[in-house]
C-alpha cells in the first residue's frame, strides 16, 4: 500500500501462527490490469479468516452501515468556514451547535452543519448517477482534487459506486503534477476545489484527452467550459448542476453497476510521494480497503460498547491512511461493530496555522492519527 506503519509487535508469537497467515495457493496474487481482480485470501482462523472479515465490495459495506446506523451522524462541517486574517482564526465552534446540512436557517453564523449515514448514501448514490450520465465508464478513474470536505467523501464514494476507481490528487500538488496523475490514471471526471485548482486542470486540458468534465464544489455560478486546441469542449459544473445531470439516470443502472463488482477490483489508485522519478500508482482493491479497517478496530479493540465514536478529517485523502481511516474505518465501525462513528473536517488552514487543537478541544474525538509534523507544529 506504498508506505504504512504498525503498532503491532512483530515478535509477539501470536502473529507467527501458521493458522493466522492466509494460504497462497492459487493465483494470481496481484494485478496491474484496470479491470484486473485480484484473488482474496483467506486464513483458518484469526483477523484474517472468512468468519472475522468476510470478503465484500465498498458499497455493500456503505450500505451495512446505512442500514444499520443510518439516522446517526456520519460528517460535520463548520459551514461557512470560519475566518482566518492576519495569523488569527475564529474560535472554535461548540460540537452542540449544529444542524442538518438540509434544514433551512436565516442565521449566518457559522455552524456544524451534518449529515447522517442515510443523507450520506443517498446523496453518494445520486452523485452516482450523475457520473454514470457523463459516462463514467466501469474501471474508469475519477480524479478528486481539494482539501478535505464532505464533497471528497461524496466523490470518491460515487466513483467506486459506479464500479470505477478514485485517484485522489495531494491539495498542495502543481499544475505538473496534476497533470500527470489525471493523464496516467486516465482521469474522465475531475472533481475540485475551487477556481484555483479548476486552473490547474484548464492550464493542461489539451494534455489530458480523457477527461470529460470537470466539477468545481465550491463554485456557486456556472463557468464556461473549457475547449480543447481541437475545438471539442470540456464542461464545467457547480456541484449543484452536476447533481442534476442524473435525473434521468435510473436507479437500475447505478444497482447493475454495484452488482458487477468483485471485492478483488481495484477501487482506488494511491499515488506515492516519497519515491524518486515520478509518482507510481498503487492499486488499492476493495477487500484492501476493508480488511486494513477491521484489522485496524481489531487490534485496537474499538467500538466494543454502544456509544458514538469521532475522527477529524484533515489529513490528504490522497493517501492510504486517510482514505482508510477516515473514509472506510468509521463506515466498518458503523457497519459491523455495536458502536457507531462520524467524521468531523478540520479548517482548510488548520495545519497550516497550528489551530488544529482548537478542532480537538470542540470535536474531542475517541481516535486521532497524527504523523510527527502535526505533534511537532501544533502541540
Amino acid at each position: 500500500m506504498g508506505c504504512c506503519c504498525s503498532s503491532v509487535p512483530l515478535v509477539d508469537p501470536v502473529w507467527n501462527q501458521p493458522e493466522w497467515l492466509s494460504e497462497y495457493k492459487t493465483g494470481p496474487y496481484s494485478t496491474t490490469k484496470s479491470d484486473g481482480k485480484a484473488t482474496i485470501r483467506y486464513s483458518s482462523e484469526g483477523l484474517a479468516s472468512k468468519e472475522t472479515c468476510p470478503s465484500v465490495t465498498v458499497p455493500a459495506l456503505f450500505l451495512e452501515a446505512k442500514e444499520k446506523r443510518g439516522d446517526k451522524v456520519a460528517l460535520r462541517l463548520e459551514l461557512p468556514t470560519p475566518e482566518f486574517s492576519n495569523g488569527k482564526w475564529a474560535p472554535p465552534i461548540p460540537l452542540t451547535n449544529t444542524r442538518s446540512y438540509d434544514s433551512p436557517s436565516e442565521s449566518k453564523e457559522p455552524c456544524w452543519h451534518t449529515w447522517t449515514w442515510n443523507q450520506y448514501y443517498d446523496i453518494v448514490w445520486k452523485a452516482a448517477k450523475s457520473l454514470i450520465a457523463i459516462g463514467v465508464q466501469p474501471h474508469d478513474a475519477v480524479n478528486v482534487y481539494g482539501f478535505n470536505s464532505p464533497e471528497w467523501f461524496f466523490s470518491q464514494m460515487a466513483a467506486i459506486f459506479v464500479g470505477g476507481k478514485v485517484a485522489g490528487i495531494y491539495p498542495n500538488d502543481n499544475a505538473a503534477q496534476v497533470q500527470f496523475k489525471s493523464l496516467h490514471s486516465g482521469g474522465t471526471v475531475a472533481m475540485v476545489e475551487n477556481a484555483s485548482k479548476l486552473k490547474k486542470f484548464a492550464d493542461n486540458i489539451d494534455k489530458l484527452p480523457d477527461l470529460k468534465a470537470i466539477v468545481v464544489w465550491s463554485a456557486t455560478e456556472e463557468s464556461a467550459e473549457l475547449k480543447r486546441e481541437a475545438g471539442d469542449p470540456v464542461p464545467v459544473y457547480t456541484w449543484k448542476s452536476f447533481m442534476d445531470l442524473g435525473s434521468d439516470v435510473k436507479d437500475s443502472a447505478v444497482q447493475e453497476r454495484i452488482d458487477g463488482q468483485d471485492p478483488g477490483h481495484c477501487c482506488g489508485l494511491i499515488y506515492t510521494s516519497g519515491t524518486t522519478g515520478k509518482p507510481k500508482a498503487v492499486m488499492i482493491s476493495h477487500d484492501n480497503l476493508l480488511f486494513a479497517g477491521s484489522v485496524f478496530f481489531n487490534v485496537a479493540k474499538l467500538g466494543q460498547t454502544e456509544k458514538e465514536h469521532r475522527i477529524i478529517s484533515y489529513l490528504p485523502l490522497s493517501h492510504i491512511a486517510a482514505m482508510m481511516l477516515d473514509t472506510v474505518a468509521p463506515m466498518y465501525m458503523t457497519a459491523r461493530a455495536p458502536a457507531w462513528c462520524s467524521v468531523a473536517f478540520a479548517r482548510p488552514y488548520d495545519l497550516k496555522a497550528g489551530s488544529i487543537g482548537d478542532r480537538l478541544r470542540s470535536v474531542k474525538p475517541t481516535i486521532f492519527l497524527g504523523v510527527p509534523r502535526v505533534w511537532e507544529k501544533n502541540f
